[in-house]
């Protein structure tokens, strides 16, 4: 792996960006995360002169030119895209709304930005604060992946690069080695459809089970980026699919390290068998609906926390292994479960639920170990093992 470092005036960035040789979507990178703010502040350092972070870019040839992947700079290339836009005929990029596929992001073009107390777009600036801005060096480290450069080398450099924003996370190193795996592409197309425009790459969201259950958790819910609500959906539905298959509890980075060291003589996972499909659509289509009939339950913690939904679909798996036809009654039994986990209290249980002196014994034993259980190394395989059992216990009693 050999490393380049050089220096990119923004008029030559200007260039490539008309050329088309930047790749701003490759498929290890999350969607957009910065707000207005954080775009006003990038260009406001550069137009007062100021150094920003490097930019690192993966070098390749193509053709008679080199073209470029971006491995770490993507929010700070598209915001200084979108500053400059086409307002101004010496300075444009006339194909800039090729790199953004969504209205949303067309509508953050031509910003202003603070240079020495003034507020202004690029169109606005004058004829010296051009010259400087078009003469404004990026820092730039170009890597060329050479033959010596081996899979954990490459997998490092992906984790290690990142200097701000959204660091790039082990699933998005899977996505981007093996981004036409049959088992991951199988995965997403239960719940995305994935569209191209131009230079630009969205996510839509299928109108399924999985997308209904899944962006009630809270890490999908709280994130603004539909392309990321995605991505973490994929993720965890991702391990919940090898749950399916193997009855094996294991931790989500495990999970990933085995997917990304699987040397080439490995067999690759093979997609699910239509009989796991079709668990895995019984058990998010009994979910969704237990949602859509009982509103507080699609916002308890069985739903929007994810080690509690964890237990909540692996037991439902396990559970649907044996009996395809989940019972009804399960959903009164999560309720009251949820009603337990949210106030521990006797005396309430005992007021609403229908449970002997003996069961309620066990019940509130059981649920101190799993409240403990549920407190720290929570993606322990051992301890969500024995979380499951312990859950599927209390349902049992209630």
């Amino acid at each position: 792996m050999k490393y380049q470092i050089s220096q990119l005036k923004l008029e030559q960035l200007v260039s490539y960006f008309k050329d088309n040789v930047i790749d701003l979507t490759p498929a290890f990178q999350r969607g957009r995360v910065w707000i207005p703010k954080m775009r006003q502040s990038l260009l406001k350092n550069i137009l007062q002169g100021k150094p920003v972070p490097a930019i690192f870019l993966y070098k390749k040839p193509t053709g008679s030119k080199n073209s470029y992947i971006i491995l770490d700079g993507k929010q700070r290339l598209e915001s200084i895209l979108l500053y400059i836009g086409d307002q101004r005929n010496d300075l444009r990029v006339p194909v800039w709304k090729g790199y953004f596929f969504r209205k949303k992001d067309k509508d953050q073009a031509h910003f202003k930005a603070n240079i020495n107390g003034q507020w202004k777009k690029l169109k606005d600036l004058s004829d010296e604060e051009i010259l400087r801005f078009r003469d404004y060096l990026l820092s730039i480290i170009e890597i060329d992946f050479d033959d010596t450069a081996t899979l954990d080398e490459i997998i490092q450099l992906f984790v290690d690069i990142n200097q701000s924003g959204v660091k790039v996370k082990r699933f998005d190193i899977v996505k981007a080695l093996y981004l036409k795996d049959k088992l991951l592409l199988q995965i997403f197309n239960l719940i995305a459809i994935k569209q191209g425009r131009r230079q630009d790459t969205y996510y839509k969201m299928k109108k399924t089970s999985f997308c209904r259950v899944l962006k009630q958790l809270d890490v999908v819910s709280r994130v603004d980026d539909s392309m990321n609500r995605v991505d973490i959906m994929w993720e965890k539905l991702f391990e919940l699919a090898l749950f399916a298959v193997s009855g094996r509890h294991r931790k989500p980075v495990q999970i990933l390290k085995e997917f990304i060291s699987r040397n080439e003589n490995e067999p690759s996972p093979q997609p699910l068998t239509h009989q796991q499909v079709g668990l895995l659509t019984n058990v998010f289509g009994f979910i969704a609906k237990a949602y859509k009939n009982n509103p507080k339950l699609s916002v308890s913690r069985l739903a929007t926390d994810q080690t509690h939904f964890y237990i909540l679909v692996t037991s439902l798996i396990n559970e649907a292994r044996s009996n395809p036809v989940l019972s009804p009654a399960i959903v009164d039994k999560l309720i009251r479960f949820e009603m337990l986990l949210s106030t521990p209290d006797a005396a309430k249980l005992e007021a609403v639920m229908d449970v002997n002196i003996a069961n309620m014994q066990k019940i509130f034993e059981n649920l101190k170990k799993y409240v403990s259980l549920s407190a720290k190394q929570t993606t322990d395989p051992p301890r969500r093992q024995e979380r499951e059992q312990i859950f599927r216990e209390i349902l049992r009693l209630l």
